[in-house]
C-alpha cells in the first residue's frame, strides 16, 4: 500500500552523496527531487524528514501510526527500523559500495537473510533468501491478515493462504527448527525490472480430515500408501512449492522511489520509471511426503492484475497515483 509523506525539515549539515554510475544508483537513494509527504486516501499520511540529501525518518499517521528510521554507512543505507505495532529491522551489508546481503529482524529476532546476486553488468539480478521456520509460520499469519510484505515485496495470493489455513497447515517440529530457501530473480529491460520470479518450498503438516475429497482422487495404490501412513500418524506431511512470476510495464517518467530500500528489494525501488501495469501468475503445488516419495495432492493457480495511472508535475515526477486507491505525493521545493 502506498502511503503519503509530508515534511521537508532539514538540518543545515549536508552529507555529500557520490553517484558512481546508473547501476550503483539502483541501490542508493539520492533522488533529484525529495519527497515531502505522501497521502494514501484521506487518512494515511507519511512525512519524510531529510538531513541534507539524506532521508532520516518517515513519520506515519492515520490507520498505521509509527516511524521508519534510516541509518547509514557512508552514503549507503545500513539499517531501516520500522516501528508500528511491532518492530521490523532491515540490516544491509555492502562490499565495495555494492549491496551484498540484507537481513530481517522482527522484534529483535532474526527471521531471514537475502544474499544478493548480480548479472554481468553488476546490476542486481535477484537474491537467495533463507527464512527461519518460525518466520514461515509468521508469514502465513500475515498473509491471512492481508500483510503481503516479506524480505522482498513478494505477495502470496490470499487464496493460497486461505487454502493452507483450511487444511490446518502447520510446521512440524523438525521443520520449524530448519531454514527454508527461496530464490528471487529480476529480469531487466531498459533500466527497469521487466519481471521477477520467486521460487521456494516449505515442509508442512496438514490435517488429513480436511483433505478427504482430494485424497479420494489419488490412485488406489497411492491412497493405500497414504492411509497406511495415517494408521500410525495423526498429521499428513506435505511439501508446499511456490512459484510467483510478476511482469511489469512502465511509463517514461521519473520514479521518486528509485533506490529506496525501506522495504527490501522490490521492482518499485530498483526501476528508474513508474509501474503502469503489474501482472502476477502464482502457482502452489502440494505433494504428500511418504518416505522418499512425493505424491501429488493438488495444484492451484492464481492470476492477479493491477494497473496505475499518473498525473505528473512539470519535472516529470508523479503527484497523483490512481490504482489501489488514490495516492498524492508532495515534494520539497
Amino acid at each position: 500500500m502506498l502511503m503519503s509523506l509530508v515534511s521537508c525539515r532539514e538540518d543545515s549539515y549536508v552529507i555529500p552523496l557520490t553517484k558512481d554510475n546508473d547501476v550503483m544508483n539502483d541501490e542508493m537513494y539520492s533522488p533529484e527531487v525529495k519527497i515531502d509527504q505522501v497521502k494514501n486516501g484521506t487518512v494515511d499520511v507519511a512525512q519524510w524528514v531529510w538531513n541534507g540529501d539524506r532521508l532520516t525518518d518517515i513519520r506515519l499517521s492515520g490507520n498505521t501510526e509509527g516511524t521508519v528510521k534510516f541509518s547509514y554507512a557512508g552514503d549507503r543505507v545500513k539499517e531501516v527500523v520500522t516501528t508500528t505495532d511491532e518492530q521490523r529491522r532491515l540490516v544491509y551489508t555492502y562490499s565495495n559500495n555494492m549491496l551484498k546481503r540484507y537481513s530481517i529482524f522482527i522484534d529483535g529476532d532474526q527471521k531471514g537473510t537475502a544474499l544478493v546476486t548480480r548479472n554481468s553488468e553488476d546490476r542486481i539480478s535477484g537474491a537467495n533468501i533463507t527464512f527461519s521456520g518460525q518466520y514461515v509460520i509468521d508469514m502465513m499469519q500475515r498473509f491471512r491478515n492481508g500483510d503481503n510484505t516479506l524480505i522482498s515485496k513478494y505477495a502470496m495470493p490470499q487464496e493460497f493462504a486461505t487454502l493452507l489455513d483450511g487444511m490446518g497447515a502447520t510446521l512440524d517440529e523438525t521443520a520449524s527448527k530448519e531454514t527454508h530457501n527461496f530464490k528471487l530473480v529480476f529480469n531487466w529491460y531498459k533500466g527497469n525490472v521487466a519481471s521477477e520470479v520467486l521460487n521456494g518450498s516449505v515442509r508442512l503438516e496438514i490435517d488429513p480430515q480436511r483433505v478427504v475429497e482430494d485424497l479420494s482422487v489419488l490412485s488406489a495404490e497411492m491412497r493405500m500408501m497414504v492411509y497406511a501412513y495415517l494408521s500410525s500418524h495423526n498429521q499428513l506431511p506435505v511439501k508446499v512449492s511456490f512459484t510467483d512470476i510478476a511482469t511489469y510495464t512502465y511509463d517514461e517518467m521519473h520514479n521518486p522511489y528509485h533506490g529506496y530500500l525501506g522495504d527490501g528489494l522490490t521492482a518499485k525501488c530498483l526501476s528508474k520509471n513508474n509501474i503502469l501495469t503489474a501482472t502476477t501468475k502464482a502457482n502452489m503445488r502440494i505433494d504428500i511426503l511418504i518416505g522418499s516419495l512425493e505424491i501429488p495432492l493438488m495444484n492451484r493457480n492464481v492470476n492477479q492484475e493491477s494497473a496505475y495511472t499518473y498525473l505528473y508535475n512539470d519535472g516529470g515526477f508523479p503527484v497523483h497515483i490512481a490504482g489501489d486507491g488514490l495516492t498524492v505525493i508532495d515534494y520539497c521545493e
